[in-house]
């Protein structure tokens, strides 16, 4: 007689292959993975790499200067390029430079603002107003008459560095300096 089998007494089975698609399946997720790397290091250094790019052509530009190019952050608002910003310096610049020709044309003084600018004016003495110089004659409410010299009031009798005022008339003084007299008019000096 036939010697019978007993389950799994001796009995050497043939090893099983591994299923193809098995090993498809982790080629194919290798190939995701290395891809994702990819993706990520281009994201990452690709920006730096637009940052170092984009300067050497700002500088390009710079040289151009009539192009112009506005560049637009993830923010939405818009900024104004460097060229942008150099014609603008250069603008405020000449306009500066005409507002100091033209108030030296005037004759006016011209004083420095807070923000670095230039205007007119600024000082409580008037540019024309020489100390010595017989600018007005004043009356007041009295009737009296007083010559305006530079900045100063007098009235007769006053002196003026060692020179008197004999008399106030309506378009002169008359002054009196080492026992001479004279008369002044509006407009030039006393002395």
């Amino acid at each position: 007689m036939m010697a019978s089998r007993k389950s799994g007494a001796g009995v050497s089975r043939p090893k099983q292959m591994a299923l193809k698609g098995g090993g498809m399946m982790q080629f194919v997720l290798i190939g995701a993975a290395v891809v994702v790397v990819i993706v990520v290091a281009l994201l990452l250094f690709g920006r730096g790499a637009k940052k170092s790019t984009s300067a050497p052509a700002k500088t390009a530009s710079s040289d151009n200067q009539g192009i112009k190019k506005a560049s637009k952050p993830a923010g939405g608002a818009v900024h104004a390029s460097r060229v942008d910003r150099a014609d603008e310096k250069a603008k405020r610049r000449e306009e500066r430079l005409k507002q100091r020709q033209e108030a030296r044309a005037a004759g006016g003084r011209t004083s420095r603002t807070s923000s670095g600018g230039y205007e007119q004016g600024g000082t409580s003495r008037s540019s024309s107003a020489d100390p010595s110089q017989l600018r007005a004659i004043l009356t007041d409410g009295t009737g009296s008459r007083f010559a305006l010299v530079g900045e100063r009031r007098f009235k007769s009798g006053d002196d003026i560095e060692g020179r008197r005022i004999i008399e106030v008339s309506a378009d002169g003084i008359k002054m009196e300096y080492r026992q001479n007299t004279y008369s002044v008019k509006v407009g030039p000096k006393v002395y």
